[in-house]
């Protein structure tokens, strides 16, 4: 079973309380909007709460993710046209559109959606990369055309594997040994594999598919996978 896990709106009060352990509240399942509404009752009471929702998705993990990639693709020597990866939280999203407008990088960042609607995660995008930019004291903003999704690969809804990412996950653990999940990795090698069949990718074009985990939802697969 896939589960999906609830915001958490940690609250720093006292330095008592502190040393113990940190209070924290945790929110239904639902969206960004609702975590930020509970910590500004938080604040209101006189408590520092932080928001931290389903992901990650906050402006300092995102600039983490800024700093790593490019890192490695620099030591790589890679100079990709475009970077595949799965996209439903936005955090890794929000930093590479920063990282890649900072650092000029060459290479579009395409994400590919793993939940519905395509429309609210561009909008999400866009708040992650600004609050990003900000954190990181640049004065550049960001807007909904830097924000590319694919919402073609999500299928039927959120954790429910399609037959196409089916095939990516088996096709990379015959050929490459690399093992990717029916929830993120899965769909959004299935839109790079898609890709370069129909002819959207040259031969002779470099990619980068960035593996974001998800292993342990191969186990609620079953025997899909054999």
């Amino acid at each position: 079973m896939v589960q999906r896990l609830p915001e958490t709106c940690y609250s720093i009060t006292s330095k008592e309380r502190r040393s113990a352990s940190f209070p924290t509240k945790r929110l239904d399942p639902g969206s960004w909007r609702r975590s930020a509404t509970s910590c500004d009752e938080l604040r209101a009471a006189g408590e520092r709460p932080y928001a931290i929702p389903t992901g990650g998705s906050v402006p300092i993990g995102a600039v983490a993710m800024v700093a790593e990639l490019l890192a490695q693709l620099v030591t790589a020597g890679e100079d990709p046209s475009r970077l595949y990866f799965p996209t439903g939280s936005l955090g890794t999203q929000a930093g590479l559109v920063v990282g890649v407008r900072a650092f000029s990088a060459p290479f579009a960042v395409y994400g590919v959606a793993v939940e519905h609607p395509v429309e609210q995660l561009i909008a999400d995008g866009v708040t992650l990369a600004n609050g990003t930019a900000e954190l990181l004291g640049t004065s550049q903003r960001f807007s909904v055309t830097v924000i590319t999704i694919d919402g073609a690969f999500i299928g039927a809804a959120y954790g429910v594997p399609t037959d196409e990412g089916i095939e990516a996950i088996r096709l990379l653990a015959k050929t490459e040994a690399v093992f990717l999940d029916p929830v993120y990795s899965g769909k959004a090698m299935a839109a790079l594999i898609s890709h370069a069949r129909v002819g959207q990718l040259d031969p002779n074009e470099a990619v980068v598919f960035l593996h974001t985990g998800g292993g342990p939802s191969l186990f609620a697969t079953g025997t899909t996978l054999v």
